[in-house]
């Protein structure tokens, strides 16, 4: 966890309090929270944890692949044992 303490004046000041009053958070820390989660959906600063999440499942079982605990299988193959088709 990381602690900041910011003094704001002015227009950012201004943002804070009024999306305090408008109902978007119940404090300013809250409202800065949201504010970095909206810069990280505009700007993809950071990948979504779900992405990173499935990088890591890749990673996993290319691993398994590659020592020969696993194996990948045909789209066929997939189909045929999943009944699942494209």
């Amino acid at each position: 966890m990381v602690y900041v303490n910011v003094d704001f004046e002015g227009v950012p000041k201004e943002i804070l309090d009024a999306g305090i009053r408008r109902g978007y958070a119940k404090t300013k820390a809250d409202l800065l929270r949201l504010a970095l989660l909206a810069f990280n959906d505009k700007y993809s600063v950071i990948e979504a944890q779900e992405d990173i999440e499935n990088a890591r499942d890749v990673q996993r079982v290319d691993a398994s692949v590659a020592s020969g605990k696993g194996r990948w299988l045909s789209s066929a193959d997939f189909a045929k044992r999943t009944g699942v088709r494209r």
